[in-house]
């Protein structure tokens, strides 16, 4: 299968949430796809993937988003 481009949205940041969204951008970005984490805490998620020892062309970028944001 060709790399994607692949978007993983939580706007929720309580109990096991950021674990799940980590987990998931991990095994991912290891399978060379680019991915994009939207979530209440984007700096966060950024130094996970600073720390993951995933390259930093695995392609992995954070943005803000929470469940009070307007679709």
């Amino acid at each position: 299968m060709s790399a994607m481009h692949v978007v993983v949205i939580d706007g929720a940041w309580a109990g096991h949430h950021a674990m799940y969204l980590r987990t998931i951008a991990q095994i991912l970005c290891e399978e060379g796809h680019q991915v994009t984490a939207l979530c209440p805490s984007p700096d966060e998620m950024m130094e996970w993937f600073a720390r993951s020892g995933l390259p930093d062309n695995a392609g992995f970028s954070a943005y803000r988003f929470t469940d009070d944001d307007v679709w």
